[in-house]
């Protein structure tokens, strides 16, 4: 999912707003702090991880072959990488969660760098034959979500191979155990029709 959800002035208000979570010491700057944990967080952080759930909730489960619980965004926190000192986002995946949601409050001017994503299956590729990645240009205000368990990484700003300045904010987006279980009974029905038969959900609905 790519997508500019909000305005100009959301996203001016938003920068002003995340300062002082961005202060040296200040909880923000910890990766072992949850931000959507913090008390008093600003409407503005809120509204942003509201719309994570909100276009992982619509284009995630359009896509789903079985029912989805109720998604909620956890262990949110500020990527952050500055000129005066060098940061290597290499290859990785968040294989634990169901996905990841990815909104730019600032990026570099010169070069934002591209989030690239890389393709899991092998013989298939995103562009053409010759590509195995998937590279999206970032731009402050843009949020990107993706399923967890796609491999990915982030071009330098610079060419020497330094990342400049740029904030993002970032949350893994689960589901609770217990909200999942409880779906998959609501839906019991619905799921020993699709593993007995292969019945569709539309045929079941039109029975």
């Amino acid at each position: 999912i790519v997508a500019k959800p909000f305005g100009d002035n959301f996203l001016k208000q938003l920068k002003e707003d995340v300062k002082p979570l961005l202060e040296p010491g200040a909880p923000g700057t910890f990766n072992h702090t949850d931000l959507w944990q913090l008390p008093n967080l600003p409407d503005t952080m809120l509204q942003v991880k509201d719309k994570m759930l909100e276009l992982t909730t619509k284009y995630f489960t359009r896509y789903a072959e079985m029912p989805l619980a109720p998604f909620r965004a956890s262990k949110g926190y500020f990527r952050e990488t500055k000129e005066e000192y060098p940061y290597k986002i290499t290859p990785h995946r968040h294989a634990t969660t169901f996905g990841v949601g990815v909104f730019y409050v600032n990026t570099d001017e010169r070069n934002p760098g591209n989030l690239i994503l890389m393709d899991p299956r092998g013989g298939t590729n995103w562009v053409n034959q010759f590509s195995p990645y998937k590279r999206i240009p970032v731009e402050e205000g843009m949020m990107v979500i993706h399923p967890g368990y796609l491999l990915h990484f982030v071009e330098p700003t610079a060419s020497t191979k330094d990342y400049h300045n740029r904030t993002a904010i970032v949350t893994a987006i689960h589901r609770s155990y217990d909200d999942f279980l409880q779906t998959l009974k609501e839906n019991e029905g619905l799921l020993e029709a699709f593993g007995a038969n292969g019945v569709t959900q539309d045929e079941r609905m039109m029975r």
